[in-house]
């Protein structure tokens, strides 16, 4: 990612963080089970936000029914009762896995730390954490696919996922919510 996409990502989060969390559209109801609303409105206002925003954009572009899902779900894996992901873990989170890949890969695979790092762990392991509550809540094998790999992995080849990513780095801070 670019520095400007990076800067629009800080500047989106810590204003929208303080707003007051979106209501959820009517055609968004039905994608979300209690298990899985709940664990939705476990995230920031600025994630939640960015969430509609990818399956709204997703929505608009036809993608398939599964993608569209996927889109509204693929950072449900942030939602943490016990920390709240702030700037600080967002930036923190993007330079080590740009500069420190070793070592920020033997972090996200050890035990969750106690403390100020609690954030930035869930930022590292939120694909894994939310594909696993997507089985958890009922979700088809599709759909976790296609959360757990949003950010790396899978078949560079599935359009899909392709289109995922793309929805995620591009309409992410772009459409109202």
């Amino acid at each position: 990612m670019k520095l400007p996409y990076r800067v629009r990502q800080v500047i989106y989060y810590t204003r929208t963080d303080r707003q007051e969390p979106p209501s959820l559209p009517p055609d968004v109801r039905p994608l979300l089970n209690d298990a899985m609303e709940s664990q939705f409105r476990l995230l920031s206002s600025g994630d939640q936000r960015h969430l509609l925003r990818v399956y709204r954009y997703l929505k608009a572009h036809d993608a398939a029914a599964d993608t569209t899902t996927a889109g509204l779900l693929h950072d449900v894996g942030k939602a943490c009762r016990k920390c709240r992901i702030n700037v600080i873990d967002r930036c923190l989170h993007v330079f080590c896995k740009r500069f420190l890949p070793a070592p920020y890969r033997l972090f996200a695979s050890s035990d969750a730390p106690a403390g100020f790092l609690l954030g930035v762990h869930r930022l590292a392991n939120h694909a894994q954490r939310g594909a696993e509550a997507a089985r958890q809540a009922g979700y088809n094998d599709r759909v976790q696919w296609l959360i757990e790999h949003h950010e790396s992995g899978g078949d560079p080849d599935d359009v899909e996922l392709r289109i995922l990513r793309y929805a995620d780095d591009n309409a992410g801070t772009g459409f109202d919510a």
